[in-house]
């Protein structure tokens, strides 16, 4: 299917707008389709920038008040990683056609990974009681098993670290297995934060993660963080995910990244980390280096 006319990303939003995200397929593994994007890539790259220098107060600023602050991180946190993921599988599916793939496609799957091991860290920034008192309630609303492991963007990426596990070089194996590990270390940690105890709301109602979801449930996920599913390409999909970029370094750069904890080495397993750090210390670094990156592959 080739389309002539995209998803147009909306116009920028004022104080603490959260809007729909537009991404390929309806069981994790679509690809984007072919065509012409009405709203160019550099706009928004164009956007990222202003954010970073903190310009145009107003446009894409986040909540004044802590409680909704809080709540908008969990949102917008989530729907950038739910971009990355995507971009990922794609990257890593170019990545295993090859034994010894080209260095950018290497470099670009580990920033994506990097790039979701800061956005866990964004997204579950807010404090254990805003979290038990006012977002785990609205997901035990939504469903009382609510879980992560109904994410449809995140599904195909642990078999494609498989497939490269068993074609690839050593030396490939060794970096993206560290970059996915990182990853997960600190997703761990920042649970480990938010739920002490440990329990999940899908363990807490009685269920165990499940080989196969039902596409009813990764439906209602969807819907949860404003995300629906269409016929877009590939430059809407990396426009919409630096548009929350944008959102994400307009928040930083009026709050300050202080506000990202790194949670301390043994949390949930984590280990102090150098790259963490780095990512931490200078995370509208990080990301306008990953968005110049992702834009430039829609060329």
């Amino acid at each position: 299917m080739t389309i002539e006319r995209c998803f147009p990303v909306p116009a920028p939003g004022w104080y603490g707008a959260v809007d729909t995200l537009v991404l390929p397929g309806s069981d994790g593994t679509g690809r984007a389709a072919p065509g012409r994007c009405c709203r160019p890539v550099n706009r928004e790259l164009a956007l990222l920038r202003h954010a970073a220098r903190g310009d145009w107060p107003g446009v894409l600023a986040p909540p004044e008040e802590p409680e909704r602050l809080a709540s908008y991180r969990w949102w917008i946190g989530h729907q950038a990683t739910f971009a990355v993921w995507w971009l990922l599988a794609e990257t890593l599916e170019a990545v295993g056609r090859f034994r010894t793939p080209p260095d950018g496609a290497v470099t670009a799957a580990v920033e994506l990974f990097d790039c979701s091991t800061l956005l866990f860290l964004y997204t579950g920034s807010c404090t254990a009681a805003h979290y038990h008192a006012v977002i785990r309630p609205a997901m035990r609303a939504c469903h009382p098993a609510f879980s992560g492991t109904w994410a449809r963007d995140y599904a195909p990426i642990p078999s494609l670290l498989l497939r490269i596990r068993r074609v690839g070089s050593r030396n490939l194996v060794d970096t993206l297995t560290e970059a996915a590990r990182r990853s997960g270390r600190v997703h761990v940690a920042v649970a480990a934060r938010l739920v002490p105890e440990g329990t999940s709301l899908l363990r807490a109602a009685g269920h165990l993660p499940a080989r196969e979801v039902d596409a009813a449930l990764r439906d209602r996920y969807d819907a949860f963080f404003h995300v629906s599913r269409g016929a877009v390409c590939r430059p809407s999909v990396t426009a919409q995910f630096l548009r929350r970029l944008s959102q994400i370094v307009s928040d930083l750069a009026v709050n300050g990244a202080a506000s990202l904890e790194v949670p301390a080495p043994g949390r949930g397993g984590h280990q102090a980390d150098a790259t963490v750090a780095a990512l931490v210390e200078h995370p509208a670094r990080a990301l306008s280096r990953l968005a110049n990156r992702v834009a430039g592959d829609t060329d």
